[in-house]
Parts: structure tokens; C-alpha cells; sequence
């Protein structure tokens, strides 16, 4: 699993040999709310994976789609709790539009300051002891999860927390709960997220968009910060797509690599501290270690044409 948890959890070590990798998440958290406090500072449908998991025996369904990764390597989450004030207060000054129903500007500066929005509510919902063996964020609307859990409660409680940060979660199968076959509980969650237009945040992209011209800079700033928090990218990024929106152009670029959990939300928070107008259209985190992970962004680019 993708090991997201960067807490020593007495307990988690008791059972390490029984939990394969997973991401850790719970200094992440803190890191999250150091991220914004110094940030405060300063189309389609949702896509699903595919295919459907066909052991279906013994599996509760409870309102929540397997997915092909399945049987990959599994990273211990564990994910500091924000207080409920703290999650009610960030719903001020956010207008509750759907993505679809966006104009370009406002797509714009949605898909920015979603990438920190989506780790933002990671670090309220997901409680201590949940491990994650697959993160996936996809097209500024869907977030999925593959994990485990010794208890079913946490599991539970995690999916609530999702629905009460606007994350709904999709009707089965594509969200369930089952046993284990080592221990504890195993779950996929499938959410279509519609966070609102944050109209507060100090970072509204298109305030700021580089021309055209400056697309080589601004992949360099990338790599660059990359390399400062210890994300590990390739050398050179592989051009998706481009194409032109209006007075826009849209660049995505692909960055694959290795990181740990932390870093790479430092990352994504460092880049809106920097104002940097990039957006996270794709990211796919898979454990390969307890503390490595394997990471793929495909990261958008709108640049005034």
C-alpha cells in the first residue's frame, strides 16, 4: 500500500509483518495545516475504473468499484484529524457550482486549487490506522481509494467524513467494504468530488496566467520545486495534449517518478504557495515500500494565448 502514514503508530509497528507497504498520511496532515495557514498568509462525468472485481463472495456492499489494483503492494495512512470548526470554516466564501456548470475563468481557478483542496480533506476524513494501497485523483471530479483496516468502524467513519466534505460517494459496487483474507477489512471508495468554487482563497490563477511563451518556464519551475521537496520526476515530462480554450492554451504534461506521501504534498501545497498556475488533471499514488511510493501526475497548464 501507499504509505501515507509518517507517524510512529506503536501499533501499526507491532503488526508491520503482517501489512505489506502502504502511503503514509499522518504528518502529511500537519503538514496540510501548516500548508494553509502559510497559504492564508501569503467534462465530463466522473470517470470509474473499469473493471469490476469479479470475487464477489463474502463482499458488503455498503453504498459504495474494485479496481485492477487489487492485489498491489499496500502503504500505511495515518491522517490527522482536523476539528469540525476548522472543516466548517473552510466552506466560507465558496460558491457551490458544479464543475460542469463552471465558465472557463472559473474552471480555471477551480482546477488550480483543487489538487490541495482534494489533500486537504484527506487529512480530515481519513482517521489514524487506515492504510491505502492506491490513491487515484482524476479530471477534477473523482477520487479513489483502495486500502485496509483492522477495524470496519474507521472504515465507516471514513466514508461519512467523505460525504460531509461534499465527496459523494458513488452506489455500489463501486464503493463497498469486506473481509480481509490476512486480517481486518479491505475497502474500495469511489467519490465524485464537487468542492465549490473556493472564491477566498488568495490564489486565483487566472489572475496570474504566464503567456504561452513562458510554457518552458514554468515546466522548470515544476521540475525545480520537485526536486527541493524531494519528489523524484524523471527528467522530462511527456506532453499529454494541448489545445486552445477560448483566449487560452491548455498544456497537460505527464511527470512520473517516485516520492514518499509527504513529499509529495509538499508539493502540491508548496506550488500554490508560489503561485504557480498548474493543475493536478491526474494523479495515481501506489505504494511500492512502506515509505516509497510510485507517483504519476499529469499536470494541466493554462497559459493566455
Amino acid at each position: 500500500m501507499i504509505k501515507i502514514n509518517l507517524l510512529n503508530d506503536s501499533r501499526l509497528n507491532k503488526d508491520k509483518k503482517k501489512i505489506s507497504p502502504v502511503i503514509p498520511l499522518g504528518a502529511a496532515g500537519l503538514i496540510l495545516v501548516i500548508g494553509v495557514i502559510s497559504m492564508i498568509l501569503f467534462t465530463r462525468k466522473p470517470e470509474v475504473p473499469k473493471e469490476v472485481l469479479t470475487e464477489n463472495k463474502g463482499i458488503e456492499v455498503t453504498d459504495f468499484k474494485p479496481s485492477t489494483h487489487a492485489r498491489s503492494a499496500i502503504v500505511e495512512d495515518v491522517v490527522r484529524e482536523l476539528s469540525h470548526s476548522e472543516s466548517q470554516a473552510s466552506r466560507k466564501g465558496v460558491l457551490d457550482i458544479p464543475y460542469q456548470e463552471m465558465s472557463v475563468t472559473e474552471r480555471i481557478n477551480y482546477e488550480v486549487l483543487f489538487g490541495k483542496k482534494v489533500f486537504e480533506v484527506l487529512s480530515r476524513a481519513v482517521p489514524d490506522g487506515i492504510g491505502l494501497k492506491t490513491l487515484e485523483i482524476e479530471n477534477f471530479q473523482t477520487v479513489y481509494a483502495l486500502g485496509i483496516s483492522s477495524q470496519r468502524d474507521e472504515i465507516t467513519q471514513t466514508f461519512s467524513a467523505f460525504r460531509q466534505e461534499r465527496m459523494e460517494l458513488l452506489p455500489k459496487p463501486h464503493s463497498y467494504i469486506t473481509s480481509n483474507p490476512q486480517n481486518g477489512y479491505r475497502f474500495v471508495v469511489t467519490c465524485k468530488a464537487e468542492l465549490g468554487l473556493d472564491l477566498s482563497d488568495p490564489f486565483q490563477a487566472t489572475d496570474q496566467l504566464p503567456p504561452r511563451a513562458d510554457l518552458p518556464v514554468l515546466l522548470k519551475t515544476i521540475t525545480d520545486l520537485a526536486s527541493q521537496v524531494d519528489v523524484k520526476f524523471k527528467a522530462d515530462p511527456v506532453q499529454v495534449s494541448a489545445e486552445r480554450a477560448g483566449a487560452y492554451r491548455r498544456f497537460v504534461y505527464r511527470y512520473t517518478g517516485t516520492s514518499t506521501y509527504k513529499d509529495f504534498v509538499r508539493l502540491v501545497l508548496r506550488l500554490n504557495q508560489d503561485r504557480v498556475p498548474c493543475a493536478f488533471k491526474k494523479v495515481t499514488i501506489k505504494a511500492r515500500t512502506e515509505t516509497v511510493t510510485d507517483v504519476s501526475a499529469e499536470i494541466l497548464l493554462t497559459l493566455k494565448d
